[in-house]
């Protein structure tokens, strides 16, 4: 059965499957082409390449995954082989998450954070390690300063 958890927190379980199939294929019949359900489960299956991606996702609180890492991966894989999707509603999200990527400043800045600035420790020991390089220079100039 499909369940939203925490008003945001899809849980995906043995059931989920026939569910979401069932709302494709009504989408797929339908005259008017909605596409929703559908562009909702690309959107998951772009963002679900392997099991640790299902974690990841998992630990964010985004989906409830009752069945193991590899299988909500194959889940989600697998949910929409054989339908046309006439339109992509997270287009414009996905495009802006790439143009996010693609500027080399967010991609450092994320890297800094994940290992410099993950613990307070870290962050203490790169101050200090700034303050100290900052000295060195000073007492550096300050020595060929009075040699000259």
């Amino acid at each position: 059965m499909l369940k939203v958890v925490n008003n945001s927190q899809l849980a995906t379980g043995e059931l989920t499957e026939s569910l979401f199939r069932n709302l494709i294929a009504l989408e797929q019949c339908y005259h008017a082409r909605w596409n929703e359900i559908t562009s909702y489960v690309v959107l998951m299956d772009t963002l679900i390449v392997s099991s640790k991606d299902m974690r990841v996702l998992c630990n964010a609180g985004v989906i409830a995954n009752l069945l193991n890492a590899e299988d909500g991966t194959k889940f989600f894989n697998n949910l929409y082989n054989g339908t046309w999707l006439e339109t992509f509603y997270y287009g414009e999200l996905c495009d802006k998450v790439d143009k996010y990527y693609d500027e080399e400043w967010n991609v450092w800045w994320e890297l800094m954070k994940r290992g410099k600035f993950s613990s307070p420790w870290k962050i203490i020991s790169l101050i200090l390690a700034i303050i100290l390089l900052g000295l060195t220079l000073w007492q550096t100039v300050y020595n060929i300063h009075d040699h000259i």
